[in-house]
């Protein structure tokens, strides 16, 4: 009997981690630039690629990381983000 409960706790601790570092979200990078008083916004989008740690580790050169769960494509993502974003403030939004 204590062998079984041993297996199965195993079993869990295994399962529990492969859950933990499952990739299906999208990492997404974003940076504005400043060109003649308008901004530049753009996004790096990458589905089912990176843990959440191996995004966030992706910022760096102006570039800031989030992590989304709530996306099933960056193709999704990336018409959300031009429709929702771009403006007179900022008339150019780039998402691939």
């Amino acid at each position: 009997m204590k062998k079984t409960l041993l297996i199965i706790t195993a079993l869990m601790l295994i399962v529990g981690c492969e859950d933990k570092d499952k990739i299906d979200a999208l990492c997404v990078k974003k940076r504005d630039t400043v060109i003649n008083s308008k901004i530049l916004r753009q996004y790096k989008c990458y589905e089912n690629l990176y843990t959440e740690k191996e995004c966030y580790a992706l910022e760096g050169d102006g570039w800031y990381a989030d992590y989304y769960t709530g996306w099933e494509t960056c193709d999704d993502f990336c018409d959300y983000v031009v429709e929702e974003y771009t403006s007179d403030l900022i008339p150019v939004v780039q998402c691939n």
